[in-house]
């Protein structure tokens, strides 16, 4: 499976509804939560086009429903988040782009819409926070329920083979009981999966981290690891050495987060 080969955005063009989505998040760095994204935006985006009928799954504040929806698609944000749904909706209104998102809340293993009624179902970073795989793999036979023959669904999800942050969620999970809950998917684990919901994976990628942010340290480094002198710098070398080895083919599998476009097949 090749690496899909879209359109090159740049990389220092933030849309502007990405601060605005979180304009309540207190120093939020929009840079940094784009290039995060990089690999959703090459799995999904050239598929949608105009008159697209798309469900993000887990999409939350929206940053790629707004981005479907200025592609003139039609949108069904669904999350089981209320509160983050209506801060969505009274923003899509604020951007006049409300004619052409839905926000519903819903659970991504009980999906309310009929077989087949979309093109493609997006789901970024959404499984990983489910109760446990059994719960994911739930969610992916939803998935292949509600998208068409033919259609798309691109999931993304936090790699098991970065060794890196599978040591220090692992160490967090097990320090920080209170914090975040997040499972982690091997490639395989993935593959196999969407394979037996008749998802048929066409394209692999993955993204490893580019930029050492604040964020990333609260979010993924356990606070034993935080607290030692000098984190940050040494982050910083590390991620600029991953981004060199990021390069090179044999490395396509060993991002940070992984994802899969898949097509459904008739099977």
């Amino acid at each position: 499976m090749g690496k899909l080969q879209a359109k090159q955005e740049s990389k220092n063009q933030v849309p502007n509804y990405t601060s605005l989505l979180y304009k309540h998040n207190q120093g939020f760095d929009g840079k940094w939560f784009y290039e995060v994204k990089e690999v959703d935006r090459r799995l999904s985006y050239p598929l949608v086009g105009e008159s697209s009928l798309v469900c993000d799954v887990g999409g939350a504040q929206g940053v790629d429903s707004f981005a479907f929806a200025e592609k003139g698609a039609f949108v069904v944000n669904l999350d089981i988040n209320g509160h983050g749904l209506r801060f969505s909706n009274k923003n899509a209104h604020e951007l006049g782009l409300d004619s052409n998102l839905n926000f519903i809340k819903a659970s991504a293993t009980a999906l309310p819409f009929r077989d087949e009624a979309f093109d493609l179902i997006t789901c970024f970073s959404v499984l990983d926070h489910l109760p446990n795989k059994r719960s994911a793999y739930r969610a992916i036979i939803e998935f292949s329920r509600v998208v068409q023959r033919g259609g798309h669904v691109a999931i993304t999800v936090p790699n098991y083979l970065f060794f890196v942050g599978t040591v220090s969620m692992k160490v967090k999970n097990l320090t920080e009981p209170e914090a975040f809950f997040e499972q982690r998917f091997s490639p395989k684990e993935l593959f196999y999966a969407m394979s037996k919901c008749r998802l048929m994976p066409i394209v692999v990628d993955s993204e490893f981290p580019k930029t050492a942010d604040p964020e990333i340290l609260v979010s993924h480094f356990p606070r034993l690891f935080r607290k030692m002198p000098g984190t940050m710098p040494l982050l910083s070398i590390g991620t600029r050495i991953l981004d060199k080895f990021s390069k090179l083919n044999m490395t396509k599998l060993l991002g940070a987060r992984m994802g899969y476009l898949a097509v459904k097949t008739g099977n």
